[in-house]
């Protein structure tokens, strides 16, 4: 490896490690829920407190003038990569009218949400979160729960995105988990002053049953304006969380496995990070970086390898071929005296010492 660029064998070892990571990692899911494919498998809520149900789904709703107090989409549309200039978005951004600082991608129709990027205006990818409307004048305290449907590691890893509009009023989410009549907690979240998504990455105990439910408590001690909170991406794993990786920020696992991956490799020619500003960005951007070079790497590594293998098999294949012929007809020869015989054109002196003096010997 050179200072600045990595040999096609160290980049083929870069991939196969990443490989292994992202297989490992991704097989041990215990839960998943995005909510793009509707309330369904895993995405199964249920309100266990007084009250209506107000969760719903949503991709999202329209800026306005004001700080937004709902998420204005979802997570899939803020951390993929834009169409069709494959740009990651770059927040925050100042929205007008109002000036304040956007986090999201911008609606203008139901199929048609945009972002700033480096190379302008991108489409953004569309996906669906769990909107809880806390609305009305008071206090507020509603707990909705999913089932947990296998499980077996003692220690595991809670990684999910979410949304608490505003500092005031302590809004503010308690997470944990209930089997039978044993619960615990596993976080508590407080509203964040940026509005945008957060990510929470958490080891916790699980109950020694092979299902549990998972419970999301959402409060708030008065009232005076209505908001939403917001679920999204929810993952259980069946494994403790990478120490290296536990945080309550918005800097995800994957977030945080690439920029470790990447700093290890010495990939220093990745020069369009130094364009983003952001952790989703980096994220999106990494990601697409990496698979390209892992691309163009393996490609590269692969046509060597078939080139200096054939080149390699053919030249022992006319080796041996070789061999073999000559050696059969050298025994051949000797082993037949009539044809020594009647061949004028052999001469015992163009032959080795030994081959001469066995033809004398025989003739």
């Amino acid at each position: 490896m050179t200072d600045s660029t990595m040999t096609n064998r160290d980049f083929y070892t870069f991939t196969v490690l990443l490989l292994m990571l992202t297989y490992c990692y991704s097989q041990n899911i215990n839960y998943q829920c995005n909510f793009d494919l509707n309330m369904t498998g895993d995405c199964q809520f249920t309100l266990t407190s007084e009250g209506s149900n107000n969760l719903a789904l949503s991709n999202g709703n329209f800026p306005s003038s004001t700080n937004p107090t709902q998420p204005l989409s979802d997570v899939t549309a803020v951390r993929s990569l834009t169409t069709p200039n494959n740009k990651p978005c770059n927040f925050p951004y100042t929205y007008t009218p109002g000036n304040w600082q956007m986090y999201f991608c911008r609606a203008y129709s139901n199929s048609n949400f945009t972002c700033p990027t480096n190379s302008g205006l991108g489409q953004c990818s569309i996906g669906k979160y769990a909107a809880i409307a806390a609305s009305g004048i008071g206090a507020y305290d509603q707990t909705y729960v999913t089932d947990v449907k296998q499980s077996s590691s003692a220690i595991q890893c809670l990684d999910f995105y979410y949304y608490i509009p505003g500092t005031s009023s302590n809004a503010r989410m308690h997470v944990g988990w209930k089997a039978d009549a044993d619960t615990q907690q596993i976080v508590e979240l407080p509203a964040h002053s940026k509005n945008r998504w957060q990510n929470s990455l958490n080891n916790f105990t699980a109950p020694s049953s092979s299902s549990y439910q998972l419970t999301f408590r959402m409060m708030r001690d008065t009232g005076g304006f209505s908001f939403t909170f917001g679920l999204d991406e929810i993952k259980i794993y069946d494994q403790p969380c990478d120490s290296s990786m536990t945080t309550t920020n918005t800097e995800s696992a994957t977030t945080k496995s690439i920029k470790i991956i990447v700093e290890l490799s010495d990939i220093t020619t990745i020069t369009t990070l130094s364009e983003i500003t952001t952790t989703e960005s980096i994220t999106t951007a990494t990601e697409s970086i990496i698979t390209e070079s892992i691309t163009t790497a393996t490609e590269s590594t692969i046509t060597e390898s078939i080139t200096t293998a054939t080149e390699s098999t053919i030249t022992e294949s006319i080796t041996t071929a070789t061999e073999s012929i000559i050696t059969e007809s050298i025994a051949t020869t000797i082993s037949s005296p009539e044809m020594i015989t009647s061949t004028s054109t052999i001469d015992a002196s163009t032959l080795s010492e030994t081959t001469a003096a066995e033809l004398t010997t025989m003739t």
